[in-house]
């Protein structure tokens, strides 16, 4: 009985020893399929963004030249990589994605006291220096009361950039 049980276990494991191989041969067959279209790589996200910004990140770069962050990380690559996140979160939410992405390069330059809004305004504009300055913390407040006006002012880049720069600071 134990020789019958014998046989009959090797004979199953060569089965299915033999329908592996099978299986892999046609694997092997099989012409490689084409790979899913994915994102773009971090890296052109980037130059394509510093090509269509050159001029703002080279101001915020120049204006917080110096600041490092709490691990020593220059700070100018914070609102980099805000404005990176930012620009594809535009794209998807219908929002003006230059105004988007200026904005968020320049989220941190007034409130850290490297420029004024009048400035920001004299070089990008109106609309660009409205959402800095929705994005500018007015120590006054508490900084519940701070994100209640960001959501309160309707402005979605500064939502936007909010959104994104809170991500970036937990990351």
């Amino acid at each position: 009985m134990r020789a019958r049980r014998k046989k009959k276990t090797e004979e199953s494991i060569e089965e299915n020893l033999d329908q592996s191989q099978d299986a892999v041969v046609s694997v092997e067959k099989e012409e490689p399929k084409e790979e899913p279209k994915t994102r773009k790589n971090p890296e052109s996200a980037k130059n394509e963004l510093m090509k269509d910004n050159a001029d703002a990140i080279e101001w915020m770069t120049i204006l917080h030249e110096g600041d490092v962050d709490k691990n020593g990380v220059p700070y100018w690559t914070h609102p980099m990589a805000v404005a990176i996140r930012v620009k594809s979160l535009a794209k998807q939410a219908g929002v003006n994605v230059k105004l988007a992405v200026v904005s968020a390069l320049l989220h941190d330059v007034v409130e850290d006291g490297h420029a004024s809004i009048k400035e920001v305004e004299a070089r990008y504009g109106k609309d660009v220096a409205k959402v800095v300055g929705i994005l500018t913390r007015d120590p006054k407040l508490s900084y519940m009361e701070y994100i209640k006006e960001i959501v309160a002012s309707a402005s979605k880049p500064a939502v936007i950039v909010k959104y994104v720069d809170l991500l970036h600071n937990r990351s």
